[in-house]
């Protein structure tokens, strides 16, 4: 979701959602136009390659998770099914059959969206792909035992090559499961952590803003 400060605005996401923070042309891997006051985002256990992340959810060890997912899809269905136009409800019918989330996206989401296949989908909305385009500051937080998501996303060439991104790959963490102990209490250490290094995003604009005016001022 968004954070804001004064006219500055932030934008922090969590898993998937994570491929909507930096808005790109999909044609020529571009930013799209962004107001200057759009300071820094941040992405929290994010997919990077979406067709290897999703081979790692078809595996035995995430069955369970796999499942839970596919079933809150379907449940989600249901629930937007009087709002479907009827041209649409086959398809739905159809996709409400799906055995895995690869199936549920080539039967539905892929098409939906005008892509060829769920393969056609994955290879043009991985994130992995448009990091290198990345101009705003961002930070990314993804731990390296994420048992959801390919490990190899980690070793992500952009993520260190591209001067815009911050990118913190602890050992530990899990699927958004980042916590740390102050005192006896288990706090939330990605939130925090991305709370206290938007902060410092929008002082450092606050910074440069003022230093601009009043170099304006004196010219």
């Amino acid at each position: 979701g968004a954070c804001r400060s004064l006219n500055m605005i932030g934008r922090a996401d969590l898993d998937a959602e994570t491929s909507k923070t930096v808005p790109l042309d999909e044609n020529e891997l571009r930013p799209v136009s962004l107001p200057p006051t759009f300071v820094g985002c941040v992405a929290i256990s994010p997919p990077l390659d979406l067709d290897k992340g999703m081979t790692v959810l078809e595996q035995p060890k995430a069955k369970v998770w796999h499942k839970y997912l596919l079933d809150g899809i379907f449940v989600w269905m249901d629930n937007i099914k009087g709002s479907i136009s009827p041209d649409a409800i086959s398809k739905v019918d159809r996709a409400a059959t799906a055995l895995s989330i690869r199936e549920f996206d080539d039967i539905l989401v892929a098409p939906l969206h005008g892509f060829a296949s769920a393969a056609d989908y994955y290879a043009k909305c991985s994130p992995a792909r448009c990091l290198a385009a990345i101009r705003r500051p961002t930070l990314l937080i993804r731990a390296r035992d994420d048992p959801f998501l390919w490990p190899g996303d980690c070793d992500t060439p952009a993520l260190t090559d591209n001067p815009n991104i911050t990118a913190l790959l602890p050992q530990n963490g899990g699927h958004i499961g980042f916590v740390s102990w102050q005192g006896l209490r288990l706090m939330p250490w990605a939130e925090i952590t991305a709370a206290k290094w938007m902060a410092a995003q929008f002082a450092r604009q606050r910074t440069a803003g003022a230093a601009a005016g009043a170099a304006g001022a004196a010219a």
